[in-house]
């Protein structure tokens, strides 16, 4: 016990020894201070133990705020700028205002409250006096055609105001405040009416068909129909010069043709991996079996694949789903088609497509096509031929009735002939 009281008296001498010391070291420092402050007084230096006196901030040194009312208005009037002379110059566009102002300082402009009453441009400059040697008010009469005066005012509360009059209205003409470096625009921006741009329409030669009938047998968007839906409309049948049914679904997934050359309607084909044999044409069962063609490709406006259970609408099919063809119809602008096309294998295909109006109302429409075609086969004494004549007319009984009859030879001529030896 005796040695711990020891070991405790000895360490609080050692720190009141060192807070003793440093007290000292402070009370010290402004008498190293005033001795210093002489010897820069007599032009002497500090030496090795501090820097000159001059070197040292001080609180009296800096700024301090207005302690009386004197002292406030001169820290007021130092903030304020006088503009000293006003000028008007005259450009390609309009009209320059240009200020200048006591030793070029600048102005505190703020362009976002320049604004227009009546036939007025107006500009409002804070914390400014007009100071010119002449008078306290600028004036200019007409200095445009459109401008009646130009005037720069001092307003009581340390401002001036620039105010720009037209003759009628408010100017056209380009005015434009100059201080110093700066130029700022009177004129107020002219907001132009949004305006919204519709495009509608399709473009000529387009691949999309946003409607059909075949699903619900009404015409509906596609898109709002809740079935798989793939069409091949005439700008494909025409850019890929489909001469069959067969080639005609060869770009739709899901569909296996079992059909070979000789069977150009391809009436039989897999679809999903069930089997549909026959057609349908304009939504009804076209051809009874797959060795009857009744659907040319010469008459096809397009192509259309319901894929799918559809027996609800179709009847007994396979739920595989279908291929309808949708014939072409009488138009009522007049167009004439001749074609004729030939290849290898004595491939030869002549074609008239002719359709127009029949009245001078257009309400009797008519179209006549005629197509024939022939080919050998890839062996001996195996060959096809085959016509096809398709009348058809409209009757448009109202803006919202007509009636379309359309006549295709139920059998056209279809010949095979094959010989073994």
């Amino acid at each position: 016990m005796k040695m711990m009281r020891s070991f405790l008296k000895l360490n609080l001498a050692v720190v009141l020894g060192l807070s003793a010391g440093l007290m000292e070291a402070q009370w010290s420092q402004p008498g190293w201070t005033q001795a210093a402050k002489q010897e820069a007084t007599q032009g002497g230096n500090a030496g090795a133990k501090g820097a000159p006196l001059s070197l040292i901030m001080h609180v009296h040194d800096l700024d301090r705020p207005a302690t009386t009312v004197k002292d406030w208005v001169a820290q007021i009037e130092a903030t304020i700028v006088q503009v000293t002379s006003v000028k008007l110059n005259p450009t390609d566009t309009g009209l320059e205002i240009v200020l200048e102002t006591q030793d070029a300082k600048p102005l505190p402009v703020d362009a976002t409250k320049f604004r227009s009453e009546g036939s007025s441009l107006i500009a409002d400059i804070p914390n400014t006096v007009l100071a010119l040697p002449n008078a306290q008010v600028f004036t200019a009469e007409n200095p445009t055609a459109d401008i009646a005066t130009v005037q720069v005012v001092q307003q009581a509360d340390s401002r001036i105001r620039i105010s720009v009059t037209g003759k009628t209205a408010l100017p056209k003409t380009e005015v434009t405040l100059k201080t110093g470096a700066f130029a700022y625009s009177l004129n107020p921006e002219v907001e132009e009416p949004e305006e919204e741009i519709v495009v509608t329409g399709q473009g000529e030669g387009s691949y999309f068909v946003p409607d059909t009938s075949l699903a619900t047998k009404t015409n509906t968007p596609i898109r709002d129909i809740p079935a798989s839906i793939q069409i091949v409309p005439q700008e494909v049948l025409r850019d890929r010069n489909v001469r069959s049914l067969t080639e005609a679904v060869e770009t739709v997934s899901g569909v296996i043709s079992r059909g070979n050359e000789y069977d150009s309607s391809g009436s039989s084909r897999t679809i999903r991996g069930f089997e549909q044999a026959g057609n349908f044409r304009n939504g009804f069962r076209d051809a009874p079996n797959t060795y009857v063609l009744s659907s040319p490709i010469g008459v096809v406006e397009q192509v259309e694949v319901l894929k799918g259970p559809a027996s609800v609408l179709f009847g007994d099919i396979e739920p595989g789903g279908i291929v309808n063809v949708t014939t072409k119809r009488p138009l009522s602008e007049p167009a004439y088609t001749l074609s004729f096309e030939a290849g290898n294998r004595n491939f030869y295909q002549p074609g008239i497509d002719f359709t127009g109006s029949l009245t001078t109302d257009k309400n009797l429409l008519y179209r006549f096509i005629v197509n024939y075609q022939t080919k050998d086969g890839y062996q001996e004494f195996v060959n096809s031929n085959q016509v096809t004549a398709a009348p058809s007319i409209t009757w448009k009984i109202g803006d919202r009735t007509e009636l379309n009859t359309s006549m295709l030879n139920p059998l056209p001529t279809r010949q095979l002939a094959t010989a073994y030896c």
